[in-house]
């Protein structure tokens, strides 16, 4: 038995902010009713025999736009007793929580998570999404859910700030997940900033604990030595999307609010392309370092079309990611030693051979 399936449910389409980034380009004022949040949590609880678990993730949107849909619909299940575990979770950007919401997030945080969008400090906050980093309440989220950590999402205006906003939060015990923006326009121009900015982040988290090591310098850079592998998400099996009026997406980057140049793709429509396409960029097909390139089937169809096709504009930026992983583990090696690390006698080696690969790689 698999041991989480996670259910995504749009019970708004509006947001209070406007950022620089957002994929969501037809937002409406559509919103979820009570009677179908219930309907379909009900049809996953009777139709989800093979996980353990269900985890209902609101979303929007801003999903405390609809505070009373949230609260209604979780004191609704925790009144009854279920076939199987729920975990109610909730990614908000943090400007509505406050008076009343906070209180009840507060005094039900132990049955309800939130995960918070930060995108570093003030200023990559504020340059990103609109000016709101003096409207959260950062604390709140690090001491109540304090190994939920946050979501940064990194653009091109927010990129000259990046090595601060990370010592920002590291220095807050808070930890982050990284990505980079997809949908927007990324230009080799930045590339000198990132290299700037990633060289920083190597010589202040050469000391720090390996766990507390940002994704973005800390690529699984021994993958490379590795015969190529389509990897991919779980969309459509253990993670679902559900728009307001209760069509089923095999996630939130499929749906119609997200849909551009491209067609929105239904879950009865997504394994019918999964298995029928296949990566046609053959810079990817023999680039070496497509094992520690992110894969993520959505945003691939949202920048490309063709979910197997990876948005090629970041390549360049992955591969300077690759690089401060390389030069980070490099000295570690140098300095301690692959015992100091637990590193078996083939792990070291392919760590070693990946150090010299990636050095060896140009930008192209």
């Amino acid at each position: 038995m698999k041991e989480r399936k996670s259910i995504l449910l749009t019970i708004t389409e509006t947001c209070n902010l406007s950022c620089v980034y957002c994929y969501e380009h037809h937002k409406t004022k559509k919103k979820m009713g009570f009677e179908l949040a219930i309907e379909i949590i009900n049809y996953e609880l009777e139709n989800s025999d093979e996980f353990k678990e269900l985890e209902i993730i609101f979303h929007g949107g801003e999903p405390f736009i609809e505070f009373a849909l949230i609260k209604k619909i979780c004191e609704f299940y925790w009144e009854k007793k279920l076939s199987k575990k729920v975990i109610f979770y909730a990614t908000t950007n943090g400007t509505l929580i406050h008076g009343a919401i906070k209180k009840w997030l507060a005094d039900n945080k132990h049955r309800f998570t939130c995960g918070l969008s930060l995108d570093g400090n003030k200023q990559m906050q504020d340059v990103n999404r609109s000016n709101s980093f003096d409207d959260i309440d950062v604390p709140f989220f690090k001491n109540n859910w304090p190994n939920q950590g946050v979501k940064m999402t990194i653009s091109e205006l927010s990129l000259p700030y990046l090595f601060e906003g990370y010592k920002y939060l590291y220095e807050n015990r808070i930890r982050v997940g990284d990505s980079f923006a997809s949908m927007v326009s990324w230009s080799n121009e930045n590339l000198h900033v990132l290299r700037r900015e990633l060289d920083k982040m190597v010589d202040y988290y050469y000391n720090k604990p390996d766990d507390e090591i940002p994704n973005l310098i800390n690529l699984p850079i021994s993958r490379i030595m590795y015969k190529n592998e389509e990897r991919g998400c779980d969309a459509g099996k253990s993670i679902v999307a559900y728009d307001t009026a209760g069509e089923v997406y095999p996630c939130h980057l499929f749906c119609e609010i997200v849909s551009d140049e491209y067609e929105a793709v239904r879950l009865d429509e997504f394994f019918e392309l999964k298995g029928s396409t296949s990566c046609s960029i053959q810079k990817c097909n023999k680039c070496p370092i497509v094992n520690i390139c992110p894969n993520c089937f959505g945003a691939n169809y949202m920048s490309t079309g063709n979910m197997h096709n990876r948005n090629t504009d970041i390549c360049n930026f992955i591969l300077e990611c690759s690089k401060a992983s390389a030069k980070l583990w490099y000295l570690k090696l140098r300095d301690n030693g692959g015992d100091f690390y637990n590193l078996n006698s083939q792990l070291y080696t392919n760590i070693v051979n990946a150090i010299g690969k990636i050095m060896n790689l140009e930008v192209v």
